[in-house]
Formats: C-alpha cells, sequence, structure tokens
C-alpha cells in the first residue's frame, strides 16, 4: 500500500527501572506491526524525559493494520524492559489526511497500560 512517515519527538515521566546503580531509564521507541519490528528510535542514555526527533518510515500493507509504538528501556546486558506503549491506527490517519491534515497532524498518544512483552 505505501509507507507511513512518522516523527517521534518525546515521552514524558517514564518509569525508572535503572533501580540498580542509581541510573535512569535509557529509552528508545520500537514501532511494531503485529509481532514484527519495523522501525525503531535513537537510545537516549539515562533520561525519564527523552527527546528523540527522530523520522522513521513505516511500510504499510493495508489500512486496516494497525501500530504498536513502544518505549523500551535498552539494557547492554539483558532483555530490554517495556515501558508503555500505545496504538497507531492507520485507518484513522488515512482519514484524517484525507480530510486535510496531512504532514500537519500532531498527536500525542497516551499508553495503554498494557504489556507487549512479559
Amino acid at each position: 500500500m505505501g509507507v507511513v512517515r512518522l516523527t517521534l519527538w518525546e515521552a514524558k515521566d517514564l518509569k525508572n527501572v535503572e533501580t540498580v546503580g542509581g541510573g535512569k531509564s535509557d529509552p528508545y521507541v520500537r514501532i511494531k506491526s503485529g509481532v514484527q519490528i519495523r522501525a525503531v528510535t535513537q537510545v537516549v542514555d539515562n533520561n525519564l524525559n527523552p527527546e528523540w526527533g527522530d523520522i522513521v518510515y513505516v511500510p504499510i500493507h493495508s489500512i486496516k493494520e494497525d501500530l504498536t509504538l513502544e518505549v523500551m528501556d535498552w539494557n547492554a546486558n539483558s532483555k530490554d524492559k517495556s515501558l508503555g506503549m500505545t496504538d497507531l491506527n492507520i485507518k484513522e490517519l488515512v482519514k484524517l489526511c484525507a480530510d486535510g491534515e496531512g504532514d500537519t497532524l500532531k498527536k500525542w498518544h497516551e499508553p495503554t497500560g498494557q504489556k507487549i512483552d512479559k
């Protein structure tokens, strides 16, 4: 179908899962479609209010496809931990763009409270 261009600006008040050693979470965002990771942002070290400003291009195969944006804590020696996630409805984005929102669409997404990884 096409490609969705997303600019991932920031997250606020993230959970600190780096309690050992007095550090803070090292967040990044991964964009998933189903179980497949489609894009990731850079890691921001030791920060609970990260600012990325990263632009990612995500291939979309159908407007019925939804994307999951999950903020993760990067770890060098263990599995990365989920800090929160939200869903992005492609059908809704297509409708907003068709209604003239286009490149100016800016939307804050709140976390769903669900976890993908256990």
